[in-house]
C-alpha cells in the first residue's frame, strides 16, 4: 500500500483526459456496429480509468518520477485518447440513407441523417409526420438515438427499406410505453428474416441501453432507445400471451453461429 498525492496541474490534467474520453460518449450511435461493443465496453469503466491513471502518477511520484516526466504522461494519455477517437468517429459517411415506408398510411420516406443525428427544422418536421400517432393522427419529436438506430440498420441492410408498423403512439396500453415518448418503432425489413433483424439490433446494440422485443405472431420486431435505463429483452409468441423476458436468443454468445440455431424460433 502506498499514498499517492497530485499536483494541482497533474490533476487539471487527469480532469481533462477523462473529460475528453467522456465526450466520446456523446458520438455512441455514430460507431460501425463492429466496433461498438467494444468501445461500450471501454466507456463502462472510465472511472476506472481515472483511478489507474491516478495510481500510475502516484508510482511514478514515489519513485522520483519529476512533475515533468509526470505531465508528459499525461499529455500523451490525453493525446491517444483523442487519436484513437478519429477513426472511430470516421467509420461511417457523412450521412446515412434511410428508406422507410410506413404500414399504415402507406407512405414513403427517404432521410440522410447527418453522423451526429441531427436535423434541420424542416427535416425533423416531415420525420415527425411520418412517424405521426395513427389513431389520433398526432405528432411527436422522435428521439434522435432511435434515428441513429435506423441509421445503423439501413446501413446493414442497404438495399432494403424499413417498414415501421408502429412509430409514435398518443395513447397506449402502457402508461410507460416508449411508443408514447417518441422513443420506440415496431419494425420489420422485407426479405430479411425477422430473427435476423432481431438478432442484429440485439447483438450490436445491447450494452448502451436498448429494448428489443420479438413479436412472432404479429411479425415484428420492437427497437426501443432507452439510454437511462438498462437494456431489455422479451419475445411474444402469441398476441394476448405473457411476455417471456430473456429470451434464448438474447442469452447467446455473439462467437455462435446464429443461423444454424434458426430452429430454436419454432422449438421453444
Amino acid at each position: 500500500m502506498f499514498e499517492a498525492t497530485l499536483a494541482g496541474t497533474d490533476v487539471e490534467l487527469l480532469s481533462s483526459v477523462s473529460a475528453r474520453i467522456r465526450r466520446l460518449t456523446t458520438s455512441y450511435y455514430r460507431i460501425k456496429p463492429q466496433l461498438r461493443r467494444s468501445f461500450a465496453d471501454a466507456i463502462r469503466h472510465v472511472p476506472l480509468l481515472g483511478v489507474v491513471i491516478g495510481t500510475c502518477v502516484g508510482i511514478a511520484s514515489a519513485h522520483g518520477g519529476s512533475d515533468a516526466a509526470v505531465a508528459i504522461s499525461l499529455e500523451q494519455s490525453k493525446a491517444t485518447s483523442f487519436d484513437l477517437s478519429r477513426p472511430i468517429l470516421e467509420a461511417r459517411d457523412a450521412t446515412t440513407e434511410i428508406r422507410l415506408f410506413t404500414v399504415h398510411g402507406r407512405r414513403n420516406l427517404v432521410l440522410h441523417l447527418p453522423i451526429d443525428g441531427h436535423l434541420e427544422a424542416d427535416e425533423a418536421e416531415a420525420v415527425e409526420d411520418f412517424f405521426r400517432c395513427r389513431r389520433t393522427d398526432r405528432t411527436h419529436k422522435i428521439a434522435t438515438g432511435l434515428l441513429l438506430i435506423l441509421a445503423d440498420l439501413s446501413e446493414h441492410y442497404p438495399e432494403h427499406t424499413i417498414e415501421i408498423v408502429s412509430g409514435y403512439r398518443a395513447r397506449s396500453a402502457s402508461r410507460t410505453s416508449r411508443h408514447r415518448s417518441g422513443h420506440a418503432v415496431d419494425l420489420k425489413v422485407p426479405g430479411i428474416p425477422l430473427r435476423k433483424v432481431r438478432d442484429y439490433l440485439w447483438r450490436t446494440l445491447r450494452g448502451s441501453g436498448v429494448g428489443i422485443g420479438h413479436y412472432h405472431e404479429q411479425g415484428f420486431v420492437h427497437v426501443d432507445f432507452r439510454p437511462d435505463d438498462l437494456d431489455a429483452a422479451w419475445r411474444q409468441r402469441r398476441m394476448g400471451a405473457r411476455y417471456q423476458y430473456q429470451p434464448y436468443w438474447s442469452t447467446l454468445p455473439d462467437e455462435l453461429p446464429r443461423d444454424s440455431l434458426a430452429w430454436f424460433d419454432t422449438a421453444r
